[in-house]
């Protein structure tokens, strides 16, 4: 599976701006051949507060129907985050929409960031995130929820690859780092983290620190990058066969620390 990671630096809050340079990377995307491609968190906004003035309808939104539109033209699968209206908060969203421009998935984060007072704007979701990319079982999460580990086994348990998309700060890009090679190590699954570069709104910095681990917790690197865009290659086989060659999960004692 061909994927395009995009480390893009979207203008705060300007969604047509930011929908301009979704495009750029898309149609880089498609030169390549790439089968998949993944945006930032809240791709088109930046990791606002300003639900009242970021968050769509789910009914009627536009950055839905416009990354619905770029998959179907485009035929490639189409991984984004955005704000969606809920009941009394708003919810941190990651959607995938498929070739067809079928949406495969809307996945709420589970785990708002309370340390930046994200809980108090947005609920946390409660199923987690699972979808087929081109027949590929896929686990799918959101920045914070990077470090609960429980999710990543969870997902892992049919999941040959997981991605993260995130609005990860330069303050803290060791432990984005350490912890997406973690989560591939003791997941045995290709980790795939997509983060935001240069600085938001509040004046908060980021650096250009999208990466691939393999299932042995090796980094991958991109076989091309071009722009924003850097592009690799996974293949789940190889999960198949670590899985098999050094069999991590089959001594998990579930059981054991459920009670704990």
């Amino acid at each position: 599976m061909k994927l395009a990671l995009v480390s893009m630096n979207p203008k705060w809050e300007d969604k047509a701006h930011n929908q301009a340079l979704c495009r750029k990377s898309l149609e880089l995307a498609g030169r390549q051949g790439a089968d998949a491609i993944v945006f930032p968190e809240m791709t088109l906004t930046g990791f606002s507060m300003n639900t009242q003035g970021v968050a769509e309808d789910p009914d009627d939104s536009e950055t839905l129907r416009f990354f619905q539109n770029e998959a179907e033209k485009g035929k490639i699968n189409i991984v984004f985050g955005m704000v969606l209206r809920g009941g009394q908060k708003a919810t941190n969203n990651l959607i995938v929409f498929s070739r067809d421009g079928a949406m495969a998935l809307n996945y709420a984060k589970i785990h708002p960031f309370s340390f930046s007072n994200e809980d108090e704007f947005y609920a946390g979701g409660d199923q987690p995130g699972v979808a087929d990319l081109d027949g590929v079982a896929c686990g799918f999460a959101v920045c914070y929820d990077l470090r609960f580990p429980e999710l990543y086994q969870a997902l892992s348990k049919t999941c040959a690859a997981i991605f993260t998309i995130a609005n990860w700060p330069a303050a803290r890009a060791d432990h984005w780092e350490a912890l997406l090679k973690a989560r591939a190590i003791e997941n045995q699954a290709h980790i795939i983290g997509v983060n935001r570069k240069g600085r938001d709104g509040n004046a908060i910095e980021y650096v250009d620190s999208s990466f691939v681990f393999g299932p042995d917790g090796e980094k991958v690197a991109p076989e091309h990058s071009e722009g924003d865009v850097d592009f690799y290659e996974i293949d789940p086989e190889v999960v198949v066969a670590l899985r098999e060659s050094f069999p991590v999960k089959r001594d998990r004692r579930e059981d054991l620390y459920r009670n704990f």
